[in-house]
């Protein structure tokens, strides 16, 4: 009986040393198989501090913020964050133009303070557009780049080019 209790500490200890040595490899499996990776949503931050942040650089830059509205639940958010990151255009125009406040919608955290301050969301994800000093300027909802299993990238450039401000200062 005794051996029988030592074997099984043996494998199980075996196992978790196995575990402990294949799991660092397990994650960029899962990517590589389909899994998404995060879309930066997180639950933790607080808008409210990510916009103050974010209008600060907005005014010495000339740049507009853009508020994503979101979650790592949505699987339109990860499909628009792989064409914000994997579009060299998109991702160009967006930088050129905005700072990029994600701000996260999830039943660990609704953030209802913070987007009552904003017209109501009909679907995620949900864009809103506002000047270099945090003011209200504009919503939009994503489901109008939709193409497909995808979003149009003609749509979504004439959407930021549109909201873009006339000549956002160059970085330096």
């Amino acid at each position: 009986m005794k051996s029988m209790t030592r074997t099984r500490r043996m494998i199980l200890t075996g196992g978790l040393l196995l575990m402990a040595v294949l799991a660092p490899g397990l994650s960029s499996m899962a990517q590589a198989a389909g899994a998404a990776a995060p879309a930066g949503y997180d639950a933790k931050r607080d808008p409210a501090a990510d916009v103050r942040a974010a209008v600060q650089v907005a005014r010495k830059s000339g740049q507009r913020i853009l508020l994503e509205v979101g979650g790592e639940w949505c699987n339109w958010c990860h499909v628009l964050h792989d064409l914000m990151t994997g579009d060299k255009e998109v991702g160009a125009r967006l930088h050129e133009g905005f700072i990029l406040v994600k701000v996260n919608w999830s039943p660990e955290n609704e953030n209802t303070a913070f987007l009552n301050a904003y017209p109501p969301i009909s679907a995620y994800p949900h864009f809103f557009v506002l000047d270099s000093n945090g003011t209200y300027l504009w919503s939009q909802s994503s489901d109008d780049f939709v193409q497909g299993t995808s979003y149009d990238r003609t749509k979504l450039l004439a959407f930021l080019k549109k909201w873009s401000p006339a000549s956002p200062q160059k970085k330096k």
